[in-house]
C-alpha cells in the first residue's frame, strides 16, 4: 500500500477526509441520518422513484399524511396506512412520519367534524388521538422513529401568544398519547419553519413548545418574501442561526430544499452549490443536527403544481407564477426523470461521509 493509501485510510479512521489546502474537513458520518421525500416522475413508477433514492444511500424514510386524509365525510379510508406498511415495512428504514394536522403551513388541516374548534378543544383532541390510535393500530411493521405533529405551524399560529397556547396544550396530550402508543424511543415533536424561529412577540411561547418536544424539527429554503431563490452561500450562517436559537434538543431538518427555476434567478448549478453548502454548515454540527431531509427526488408536474397553489390559496394572486415555480422546481431530479446535477452531487456527498 503506498503512502497516500495509507493517509487517506487514517484520515477516514479519524472520522474526516480533506480535500484541498483551503476546504473544511469532511466529516464522517456518524449516527447522522438523511432522507429524502419521494415524488414520483412522469412515468408515475413510485417503485422507480423510491430505488432513485434509496441510490443515494439514504438511510430516513420521511413519510406524511394529512388527517382528512383517513378520516373523510363518509368514513374512515386507512388505505394509505395499510399501503405503506407493506411496502416500507420490508425496507426496515427507519420513518420520520409526519402527520401534517391539525395545521399544514397556512391551512387548518382537520376534518370537517373539527372545523372551528381551536386546537386545545378536548374533543379535537380525542379525534386527533383516534387518529393516532389508527395509525399505530395499521402501520406495525414500520420503525417509526421521529413523529411530528403539526407542520410549519408558525404560518398559521403567526403572532398571536395565545394561539401558541392553546396549540401548547394540544400538543402536550396529544405527544402523551403517542408516547403510550410507540413507548419513550420514538421522538415526538412538531415543525417550525427557519423564519418563524425568529417572529417577534411569540419567542417565549415557541421556547415552551420546544421543551415540551423530543425534538427540534424545522424546514429551511433560502427564499425572499417573492420566492426568488438567495445565494446558496448563505446557507451556513442560516444553520448558525437555528443553532443558535435551539440550544438544549436535537435538530432534525425536516426539509431543506433549492429550487432551480431561472424566473427565480436560480439554476440546477445553484442547486448543486446549495447541497455542498449544507453539508459543509452540517458538518460544523455533526452530533447536534440528527437529521437533513431533502425536498423533493423529482421535480413536480404542472398538474400537482396547480393543486398546491389553490391548496395554500394562491391561485390567481401575483405571486402564484413565482411560488409555482417555487414548488415545481425544488426536486433532483427533472419531472422526466432526467437527473440535475445536484442529484449526483448530493449522493457524492453522502457517500464522501460513509452513507
Amino acid at each position: 500500500m503506498n503512502l497516500t493509501a495509507r493517509l487517506a485510510l487514517v484520515l477516514l479512521a479519524a472520522g474526516c477526509q480533506t480535500t484541498g489546502p483551503d476546504t473544511p474537513p469532511t466529516v464522517a458520518k456518524g449516527s447522522r441520518r438523511f432522507g429524502i421525500h419521494i415524488t414520483e416522475a412522469a412515468d408515475g413508477d413510485y417503485g422507480r422513484a423510491f430505488q432513485a433514492a434509496r441510490a443515494t444511500k439514504m438511510d430516513m424514510l420521511p413519510f406524511s399524511f394529512s388527517w382528512p386524509t383517513v378520516e373523510t365525510p363518509t368514513g374512515w379510508d386507512l388505505s394509505i396506512l395499510d399501503i405503506a406498511n407493506a411496502f416500507f415495512g420490508p425496507v426496515g428504514l427507519p420513518i420520520y412520519l409526519t402527520l401534517s394536522s391539525p395545521i399544514n403551513t397556512v391551512v387548518s388541516e382537520v376534518p370537517s367534524a373539527f372545523r372551528g374548534l381551536r386546537y386545545d378543544d378536548p374533543r379535537l383532541i380525542a379525534g386527533f388521538n383516534r387518529l393516532l390510535d389508527s395509525v399505530r393500530a395499521h402501520t406495525p411493521a414500520l420503525r417509526i422513529e421521529v413523529l411530528i405533529l403539526g407542520n410549519e405551524i408558525d404560518g398559521l399560529l403567526g403572532t398571536d401568544p395565545a394561539a401558541w397556547a392553546r396549540y401548547q396544550t394540544f400538543f402536550e396530550a396529544t405527544k402523551a398519547h403517542a408516547k403510550q402508543l410507540w413507548g419513550p424511543a420514538t421522538a415526538v415533536g412538531t415543525t417550525i419553519t427557519r423564519d418563524g424561529l425568529e417572529l417577534a412577540g411569540v419567542g417565549s411561547a415557541i421556547d415552551r413548545l420546544i421543551a415540551a418536544s423530543d425534538l427540534a424539527s424545522v424546514t429551511y429554503y433560502p427564499i425572499n418574501s417573492d420566492f426568488s431563490v438567495r445565494g446558496p452561500a448563505g446557507a451556513g450562517a442560516d444553520f448558525d442561526r437555528v443553532l443558535g436559537r435551539i440550544a438544549d434538543r436535537p435538530i432534525y431538518f425536516q426539509v431543506v430544499g433549492y429550487p432551480t427555476s431561472e424566473a427565480l434567478g436560480s439554476s440546477e448549478g445553484r442547486q448543486e452549490q446549495f447541497a455542498a453548502e449544507v453539508f459543509r454548515a452540517w458538518d460544523r454540527y455533526p452530533t447536534r443536527i440528527k437529521y437533513v431531509g431533502w425536498l423533493w427526488l423529482t421535480d413536480l408536474s404542472a398538474e400537482q403544481t396547480a393543486a398546491f397553489a389553490k391548496y395554500y390559496g394562491i391561485a390567481g394572486s401575483p405571486v402564484a407564477f413565482k411560488f409555482g415555480e417555487y414548488l415545481r422546481t425544488l426536486g433532483l431530479r427533472r419531472h422526466d426523470g432526467a437527473d440535475k446535477p445536484g442529484y449526483a452531487a448530493l449522493t457524492a456527498l453522502l457517500r464522501a461521509r460513509g452513507w
